[in-house]
């Protein structure tokens, strides 16, 4: 690889998120390369081996520790994904000369190289070690534990680009990850994964890659605590007898590794079947929800049509008992007390025009929430009319009354004022011929 191309990847440093299952790499001495520049790999007998980088870098730091291009898959067939366990000491680094790089790359459908994911790891001042990532600058991660961590590198086909990711497991569980990167590169052009490799390893003790026989991973107990939980929510004293559900709970023993999954999956279900089994004690019982009760009726007001714009709210009345209202809501939604008015006679409610005023304009539900049932309306909200002041239709199909005693009035006002004019008139006329 050019010097350029190196520089370029180890600024390229990311962490990726692994969204399908991905197996640890198999480390086999006979697949790796080292010496001649490429550093050496000791046998720890154990499942690890140590990877340590040259005395003497090369100038361009490039392949400076072991590399592999052994056992690599090919895009064409999905996904390709490589995982490698590496432990990771903060505290047994030497700040800001310690580091290592770690870089898969894929090769091109011409079989030389196309494209890579660089991470790179180094101690800070704080006792820490810390993961950058040049492909997503806004990336940073600090390792501040003595530990195995599996790196984990994907390589997927996203609408004919390649793109990339990398994330960091501990203890199985992805503890930090990059976004999905595009490589800059289609899919098409790519085959299989290139290179694994080690570059500019300068931590004195090298490194140990992979996982030693006698660790293994923690079960998950996810299942087991969100039943706990589910049980712990409920007030024991409700039912006739909790002694099955604390039987299950106290049963729980923490501290299985993953392959006895199966047994924790079996703790996490024996306590969801003392849930499922518990009794409500008699002078308990489920309160009913509210239906719709069909003697509620809305008497004034229904289907009405209010426009933007307008002063006054809307109004609309339900014959329902007053002293039973809770409340309305619009299109599903509890509106607040302050959004509308209450009175008893039956039940009349306005809601305000500057709650209209956030409504959207078409057509919305309004209910009339009581303690045994609810009743609803629809009601349209319509655009401002033009020239209009107040243009809210409240009326909406509201029942005429037939009291026209106000144009009865007026009527005889008005009769009366013409015969005093008339009169008036008359008077001076034969005022004048005397």
């Amino acid at each position: 690889m050019k010097g350029k191309k190196v520089i370029a990847m180890i600024l390229s440093m990311v962490m990726v998120l692994a969204i399908v299952p991905a197996t640890v790499f198999a480390f086999n001495s006979s697949d790796w390369t080292a010496n001649n520049g490429y550093g050496s790999i000791t046998d720890n007998g154990d499942g690890t081996y140590t990877f340590k980088g040259e005395a003497n870098l090369n100038p361009d730091n490039s392949h400076a520790g072991p590399y592999t291009m052994e056992n690599g898959t090919d895009i064409a067939d999905g996904p390709i994904v490589e995982a490698i366990d590496v432990r990771i000491d903060p505290a047994g680094m030497e700040a800001a000369t310690e580091k290592f790089a770690l870089t898969v790359s894929v090769n091109g459908t011409d079989g030389n190289y196309k494209t890579e994911l660089l991470a790179l790891f180094q101690k800070t001042y704080n006792d820490s070690v810390q993961v950058s990532v040049g492909m997503d600058p806004n990336f940073t991660y600090e390792l501040t534990e003595t530990d195995i961590y599996t790196l984990k590198y994907r390589f997927f086909d996203n609408a004919g680009d390649l793109y990339g990711q990398f994330s960091i497991e501990q203890d199985g569980v992805t503890i930090a990850s990059t976004d999905e990167i595009d490589m800059g590169v289609l899919t098409s052009e790519c085959a299989t994964r290139y290179y694994i490799w080690f570059s500019d390893i300068s931590v004195a003790e090298g490194l140990v890659v992979g996982t030693p026989a006698s660790v293994t991973t923690e079960a998950d107990y996810g299942k087991v605590n969100e039943a706990i939980a589910k049980a712990e929510a409920l007030n024991r004293d409700d039912y006739v007898d909790f002694s099955a559900v604390d039987n299950a709970v106290n049963a729980v023993v923490y501290g299985l590794d993953s392959s006895r999954q199966a047994e924790v999956d079996a703790m996490a279900q024996a306590i969801e079947d003392a849930i499922a089994g518990l009794q409500l004690k008699e002078s308990v019982s489920t309160p009913e929800v509210p239906t719709e009760n069909v003697n509620y009726q809305i008497i004034e007001g229904a289907n009405g049509t209010w426009n933007k714009g307008a002063a006054t709210g809307l109004t609309v009345t339900s014959n329902g008992d007053f002293a039973k209202f809770t409340g309305v809501k619009v299109d599903g939604v509890e509106v607040a007390a302050e959004n509308y008015t209450a009175v008893s006679g039956s039940t009349v409610v306005t809601l305000n025009a500057a709650y209209l005023e956030t409504l959207a304009e078409g057509t919305h539900t309004l209910t009339f929430v009581y303690t045994d049932g609810e009743i609803s309306t629809e009601f349209t909200i319509a655009p401002q009319a033009a020239g209009a002041v107040d243009n809210n239709t409240n009326a909406m199909n509201s029942p005429q009354t037939g009291d026209n005693s106000n144009a009865i009035m007026w009527i005889v006002v008005a009769v009366a004022a013409a015969s005093a004019m008339a009169g008036t008139v008359l008077f001076a006329r034969k005022k004048k011929a005397e």
